[in-house]
């Protein structure tokens, strides 16, 4: 199925408008589809948001613990912000004949970083400038000891210029919600045992593949091994989780060691030394947020400042 379709079973076309309480919004065009939501590019044309441009994600899945992670992911965003995580906006209804479609308006951005590793040519200082604006984020989601699940490039927005994490629609605040063995919710077992999209099959960790076999509770440090992930992919050009044919299979990590030309060989060793602490499949050893933001700091102040 296409935004396409998705689109026309919402009855949304080019010039629509959507309304809030306080706002309204004009449709321009679909910019991203997901199992569960639409992503439209619009305009606000009255209210607080009127003359900017913004994404709106209309959540078309409205099956019971789809909805209840959409809404889990809006309160989030609606209470916590910062610098380098989308911005929440509003939000509001959608209503199509007798169904209720709920949607969220945030800050757009216009590529993923997966596009940008693909289509642009990144300086090196740049991939030490977004690797730098997502380590403070993981170190502000470890303060609110709240996993993420999804950190991938696909979930990373950039404008060239900085990176934001966005999609926090598997969000668990582990405060409220350390799960144990026995203590599954939102039906997330016959989820992840159907292959489903609880665990991101390229970006998978150890926690959350020995979480899925009940064998473990999540754990914080699980976004580390995905960011880590991330970081090889942004460095090298290659994730270094090996494909595998299961969600639930071992992993096999073969990292290959970031090599930029022109670039001192004390700071390429730094970074690869760093990558690979980030990927130790041992939590318990595993580098924590702060050490990823320190040492990410230190190589760059080396880079660009110290040279």
């Amino acid at each position: 199925m296409t935004a396409s379709d998705i689109s026309q079973k919402l009855h949304i076309d080019k010039g629509k408008t959507l309304t809030t309480k306080g706002s309204k919004y004009l449709i321009i065009r679909a910019i991203g589809l997901g199992k569960n939501n639409v992503v439209y590019y619009a305009l606000g044309i009255e209210g607080l948001r009127k003359g900017m441009f913004v994404a709106i994600k209309i959540q078309y899945n409205l099956e019971g613990k789809r909805v209840k992670r959409f809404f889990r992911e809006v309160s989030f965003l609606r209470q916590h912000q910062h610098l380098y995580t989308v911005k929440y906006y509003d939000e509001g209804y959608y209503q199509v004949t007798n169904k209720r479609y709920p949607f969220v308006v945030i800050s757009y951005l216009p590529y993923t970083l997966e596009d940008y590793i693909i289509n642009f040519e990144m300086s090196f200082e740049k991939k030490l400038c977004f690797a730098c604006q997502m380590a403070s984020v993981l170190c502000w989601l470890k303060r609110l000891n709240t996993l993420h699940r999804d950190i991938k490039p696909l979930n990373i927005l950039t404008d060239g210029e900085n990176a934001v994490l966005g999609d926090f629609g598997l969000i668990k605040n582990l405060n409220k919600e350390r799960l144990l063995i026995s203590e599954w919710d939102d039906g997330e077992a016959e989820d992840i045992l159907d292959i489903s999209d609880t665990i991101p099959r390229f970006y998978r960790t150890p926690e959350l593949v020995r979480f899925a076999k009940k064998e473990d509770i999540l754990r914080i440090e699980s976004d580390t091994f995905q960011m880590g992930l991330v970081y090889g992919r942004l460095f090298t050009g290659k994730n270094p989780l090996q494909p595998s044919k299961m969600k639930l299979d071992d992993l096999n990590i073969s990292f290959s060691e970031v090599d930029e030309y022109n670039v001192e060989y004390r700071i390429v060793k730094r970074l690869n030394c760093l990558i690979r602490k980030m990927l130790n499949m041992d939590y318990n050893i595993r580098a924590t947020p702060e050490y990823v933001l320190q040492e990410m700091m230190e190589v760059y102040k080396i880079y660009a400042v110290y040279p």
